[in-house]
């Protein structure tokens, strides 16, 4: 490649016209800009995010909004929360099944849920105000969908 190869290829990788990519890529396909988004309930109903952990699992949802509110999980709840810091991985000892909102296949709660089995959906868009306590769900962690079964 010569230098006037060179010099339009970095014109091209750092052209601030150029449209950003979305938070979530899989196989190199920007799903957040995918047409009704990826995380959009699907046509069987249900909620599509990255599978982490496999494994399928129904129970109650507890969201947790913040760190702190760990203490109220009961053994078998579907955990819901943005992320899992290494101070909730007590959590896990409870959870039947996680959801979480960001962190990948390589997150400390992906990594601590596949050692413990459980089944984890992950890059669940906006799933803490998607879910509310008490609200039946089956987790699907081998596809990577959610399927709200009941109120």
């Amino acid at each position: 490649m010569g230098e006037a190869e060179k010099a339009a290829f970095n014109r091209l990788s750092f052209d601030p016209e150029r449209p950003m990519p979305g938070r979530y890529m899989r196989l190199g396909v920007d799903f957040d800009s995918v047409k009704g988004g990826e995380d959009a309930p699907n046509s069987d109903g249900g909620i599509a995010g990255e599978a982490i952990s496999p494994g399928s699992y129904r129970g109650r949802v507890r969201v947790l909004h913040h760190a702190d509110e760990g203490f109220g999980v009961e053994r078998g709840n579907v955990v819901v929360a943005k992320a899992l810091d290494p101070g909730q991985s007590h959590i896990l000892s409870l959870a039947g099944a996680l959801i979480l909102e960001v962190g990948g296949t390589l997150s400390h709660g992906a990594i601590l849920a596949r050692e413990r089995g459980i089944p984890t959906v992950g890059h669940v868009k906006d799933a803490t105000r998607i879910l509310y306590d008490g609200q039946t769900v089956m987790v699907d962690g081998s596809r990577g969908y959610i399927y709200i079964t009941g109120p």
